[in-house]
Order: structure tokens, then C-alpha cells, then sequence
């Protein structure tokens, strides 16, 4: 699979993936384009049993997953924007 799209859509994706009769737990690779959350947001989701080929910035995104779904959650506040990864976490 190429790119997973935001965390949020994630139960999205696994419909379609059925839909095509292909289950996430059936996918041994998934390859992210790029490091932008709309590409590898759900990507934790096949972490363990799915190989990541993905750029290290995009791997250091991925585990910190918490803080894609507060910016998410957040994107339109520029409080939220302008805080460090530390400040997302509390937030949270």
C-alpha cells in the first residue's frame, strides 16, 4: 500500500480495504511518499505485523502519534501551532 492517510480516517480506509476483499492484517508493506501527516497518519495502525519503508523524518512522526492527533485536533488554532511537541503532550 501506498500511503495511509490521516489516523482519523482510519476506519474509512478499512472499509474500502474490505471492499476489495483485502483486510489491513493481509498487507505486508506499506510505502509513505512523504512525511506529511495526510500520507502517514494511520500508518501506526499496521505497526508490529506491517513492514514501514517510510524517510527516518516520516518514522519519528509515526511514534509520535499523540501529538498528530492534537494537531489534528487543533490545526485551525494557532495556539496549538505555534506549541512544541512537549506542549502538544500536555495538551493532550
Amino acid at each position: 500500500m501506498i500511503d495511509v492517510g490521516l489516523s482519523s480516517n482510519y476506519p474509512h480506509l478499512v472499509k474500502c480495504l474490505e471492499h476489495v476483499g483485502c483486510s489491513p492484517g493481509k498487507i505486508d508493506i506499506v510505502v509513505l511518499s512523504h512525511e506529511h501527516l495526510d500520507h502517514i497518519g494511520a500508518a501506526w495502525h499496521f505497526g508490529g505485523r506491517t513492514i514501514i519503508a517510510a524517510h527516518r523524518l516520516a518514522a519519528n512522526k509515526i511514534m509520535l502519534r499523540d501529538d498528530f492527533r492534537c494537531c489534528a485536533r487543533c490545526s485551525t488554532s494557532r495556539t496549538c501551532r505555534s506549541m512544541s511537541i512537549s506542549g502538544w503532550k500536555k495538551a493532550i
